[in-house]
């Protein structure tokens, strides 16, 4: 955490104001963002990354799938009550049970959701799942036009924003990694 806290410091002394993380930081990142906040009045921000794993992408598995999308909007719902200081995760790999208590979701910006997608897989979930075009969420949609992967992002950067808006109250910028 003292670690983290010292790179706040750094980063607000080169004048900037915002970090970007790719995907969920340890819980003493989140720390120490608190920390520095509460204790500077030029607060840093956060454009806060959610990951979509390798596993997927470089698989068979069809994204659109139920189960498999169910499965990213945990993941997903996971982030935002972590950035929300609600959220404790078991690491069975190491035997730790890991806290984030820390509410920094004032200081979040917005999110960016995925990675740089590989076109091979975003052609793929294109042509696996040819009959999805368009699609309307209660604060995202595409058109017709759009095509499987598009609708993809569209119903997941919904789901963010409707889970954040129900449970918290609260409604963040989105973009996607290209």
């Amino acid at each position: 955490e003292d670690t983290y806290y010292r790179w706040f410091e750094m980063i607000a002394e080169m004048n900037a104001n915002t970090v970007r993380v790719y995907k969920i930081q340890p819980p003493s990142f989140y720390s120490a963002l608190y920390r520095y906040n509460e204790s500077h009045t030029d607060k840093l921000y956060l454009i806060q990354g959610a990951d979509f794993s390798d596993h997927l992408m470089f698989s068979e598995e069809n994204i659109l799938e139920p189960n498999i999308m169910q499965e990213l909007m945990n993941d997903t719902h996971d982030l935002i009550d972590a950035l929300h200081g609600k959220q404790l995760v078991m690491d069975f790999a190491n035997d730790e049970l890991h806290c984030y208590c820390h509410n920094v979701s004032e200081y979040v910006l917005g999110y960016i959701l995925g990675v740089e997608w590989d076109e091979i897989y975003v052609e793929y979930i294109c042509q696996i799942n040819p009959s999805i075009t368009g699609y309307t969420g209660e604060y995202l949609y595409c058109d017709e036009n759009a095509n499987g992967f598009e609708v993809f992002l569209a119903q997941w950067g919904n789901e963010v924003l409707r889970y954040e808006d129900t449970r918290y109250k609260q409604k963040k910028m989105i973009s996607f990694c290209n």
